[in-house]
């Protein structure tokens, strides 16, 4: 009797984690960032797809995480940045969304949130019930590696994946 509703409950914990990403393959994909590991369901509405030109993406938590990857440029050349919309949690093209910075949201591994909406609704709604600022992509990307810059002045000695501490876990 008591191992039927341990595999029940285990069966019911593994329905549930499909469930989470169901919808989602990019996080089956890659359920951690490449660069500091944290879960990408855990934060599924701040993550990143890096596709390169090769065909190859890289999974990444964050767009902090994006400008990390990209700081030295690589050598692939990208193709296109895919992230998050902040309510739905679906992938949207990072150039199309619509950004805000700041507000009283705590950021993914940075100081400075920076959240990507799908439609400019979903941006002002945000603004309306969090504050923070519209900014364009380009001006997030911007602000993204000051801060990777910033936090690797304060380590110099450590390797990029060491300055990549976790700002929210």
């Amino acid at each position: 009797m008591k191992i039927s509703r341990l595999l029940g409950i285990v069966l019911i914990l593994f329905s549930a984690s499909f469930a989470l990403a169901e919808g989602r393959p990019d996080i089956e994909k890659g359920p951690s960032c490449e660069l500091c590991e944290m879960s990408r369901d855990k934060f599924s509405h701040s993550r990143a797809v890096i596709e390169w030109e090769d065909g190859t993406e890289t999974s990444l938590c964050s767009l902090n995480c994006v400008a990390a990857k990209l700081d030295p440029a690589p050598a692939l050349k990208v193709k296109r940045i895919m992230v998050a919309d902040y309510d739905t949690k679906e992938l949207v093209d990072a150039s199309k969304a619509f950004w805000v910075a700041g507000g009283s949201e705590r950021g993914v591994m940075t100081k400075e949130p920076k959240w990507a909406f799908a439609s400019d609704e979903g941006a002002d709604n945000f603004i309306k019930s969090h504050g923070g600022e519209k900014i364009t992509y380009e001006e997030a990307m911007k602000r993204a590696m000051q801060d990777i810059k910033r936090r690797m002045q304060k380590k110099p000695e450590s390797s990029s994946m060491e300055k990549m501490e976790p700002m929210n876990r």
